[in-house]
């Protein structure tokens, strides 16, 4: 999958910043402003934080593809296994009001179903960031009707199918394996928005942030070199943009 225009630009602005570094630890001790932020020290600090930070952003979406492929692999075959499931309680019981009941259960499970729930969050300069919130709610909402549906079919004693993948006891199983793998999206989804939220302070925090100490730097540069300087001519090429 092509990285987004978004995640070209964070690391660009980081791409950009290491070599804002190494031209102004090329000026030498001519390079020395007073401001501590400003600093060479302080710079190649902030760019490895940085680098750091986006790192372990990378690594989380890894992880977070990597579950939602799982999720996908339990939740995926779910409406048809639903569908086979009704029509033998259809045909297994009498009693209207069960039936009823599990129609309407597994009709709320299919219409979450086929509305493939999002699987990433909300944020416009993110591409894995497409409503996490949304799609954590409807697959709970998925796994609590399951659980209600198989509590249909396990109250009436002759819904007893001879098939094992229908019996009560596999639907429970495959119950806990549905409550697991939302466990876990939960759990890597907080990773996941952490790491963004620390990308995100760590590039455009106001003042603090790696853009605005490079357009600092780059307003000192100018102001301490002449525009025929290589360095200078340099570091005034490199762009820094807000992409958040």
């Amino acid at each position: 999958m092509m990285a987004s225009t978004s995640e070209t630009g964070h690391a660009k602005n980081i791409a950009n910043f290491s070599e804002l570094v190494t031209r102004t630890n090329a000026f030498g001790a001519a390079y020395n402003p007073a401001k501590t932020a400003l600093q060479q020290a302080q710079l190649e600090t902030q760019l490895q934080a940085a680098q750091s930070g986006l790192t372990a952003l990378a690594t989380a979406k890894a992880i977070y593809a990597d579950m939602v492929d799982k999720r996908e692999a339990i939740y995926g075959p779910l409406p048809k296994l639903i569908t086979r499931t009704l029509n033998l309680f259809r045909s297994s019981v009498s009693n209207k009001a069960q039936i009823d009941t599990a129609q309407h259960l597994a009709d709320l499970m299919r219409g979450f179903m086929s509305k493939k729930p999002a699987a990433k969050s909300p944020d416009p300069a993110d591409p894995t960031a497409k409503s996490i919130s949304t799609s954590r709610q409807s697959y709970d909402s998925i796994y609590e009707n399951m659980e209600q549906f198989i509590e249909v079919l396990a109250a009436n004693p002759a819904y007893a199918p001879n098939e094992a993948e229908f019996s009560v006891n596999s639907l429970r199983a495959l119950l806990a394996e549905m409550k697991a793998i939302n466990d876990s999206a939960d759990t890597i989804e907080t990773v996941l928005d952490g790491a963004r939220g620390l990308r995100n302070t760590q590039l455009y925090a106001n003042e603090s942030g790696l853009v605005d100490t490079a357009l600092a730097v780059k307003q000192y540069v100018k102001g301490v070199f002449t525009k025929e300087n290589v360095q200078c001519k340099a570091i005034s090429k490199l762009a820094f943009k807000r992409v958040q």
